[in-house]
């Protein structure tokens, strides 16, 4: 029984991994930053990240992206509190349907 319980974690953690990934073809990525940032500053975190913005919410705190992939770990650094396609469970956010 013990075998069997391994497994199904085993598989469990694996099919989780793999559900992290976020759909091919999906350049955006929606980045939502701890407070509003002046616009020039928020294009330049961006950009330095070797992205562009293509969105921004009036109130400069919801951005949607394009951004190479794996370089929204670096926003992170520079005051995003979520950048959708990291890893983090509520990641897919930006790509979900509900």
């Amino acid at each position: 029984m013990a075998g069997v319980t391994g497994l199904l974690a085993a598989l469990s953690a694996g099919m989780g991994l793999w559900a992290m990934q976020p759909p091919p073809g999906q350049p955006m990525t929606a980045v939502v930053f701890r407070q509003a940032l002046p616009e020039p500053h928020l294009r330049a975190v961006v950009e330095d990240a070797g992205g562009r913005v293509l969105w921004l919410d009036a109130d400069q705190a919801v951005a949607v992206v394009d951004l190479p992939r794996g370089a929204g770990w670096g926003l992170y650094r520079q005051g995003a509190m979520l950048v959708a396609g990291t890893g983090l469970a509520a990641g897919c956010f930006a790509w979900s349907r509900a």
